[in-house]
């Protein structure tokens, strides 16, 4: 009997040694794994999503309950590089595109009409100064369909 309490308890102590290193182990691959990627990550090839706020239209179809309805479609998503942004748009009709300055000032205007194929927009934005920038999207009659805010450095 009391050959069995001591093999539990070394089982006991085997298996608290056993998953302490696993979680040891885990822990300092995550970190190096983390610093690494860090490391390894060449700006240039990186996009990284602008939040852009997607606002109610008047000519878009409304669902008929959206306090209880969470939408997992995104119609804009806009990714920033070091020298550029690539619009992805999943609506349809004329689609104006406007950036502005952090002092209002329009840096750049654009009229663009998604089909089935040509959704992507490309902006160069390697020639503007460093500062904040707000990209409006509205359709055809003005209204703001999409707004967001990015930074340049």
């Amino acid at each position: 009997m009391q050959f069995l309490v001591a093999m539990r308890k070394i089982y006991l102590c085997f298996l608290v040694l056993v998953v302490s290193f696993i979680i040891n182990t885990y822990m300092y691959s995550f970190n190096s794994k983390n610093s690494y990627y860090i490391l390894s990550v060449n700006d240039d090839d990186v996009d990284w999503e602008i939040t852009v706020k997607i606002l109610t239209g008047s000519n878009r179809p409304r669902m008929a309950d959206a306090g209880k309805t969470v939408s997992l479609f995104k119609p804009v998503q806009i990714y920033r590089s070091n020298f550029g942004l690539k619009v992805n748009l999943f609506i349809y009709g004329k689609i104006n595109i406007k950036i502005v300055d952090n002092t209002g000032m329009p840096v750049y205007l654009r009229q663009f009409t998604p089909d089935g194929v040509n959704t992507k927009v490309e902006i160069n934005t390697s020639g503007w100064n460093s500062g904040s920038y707000t990209i409006t999207l509205s359709d055809a009659a003005g209204t703001n369909i999409a707004v967001g805010e990015f930074d340049i450095r």
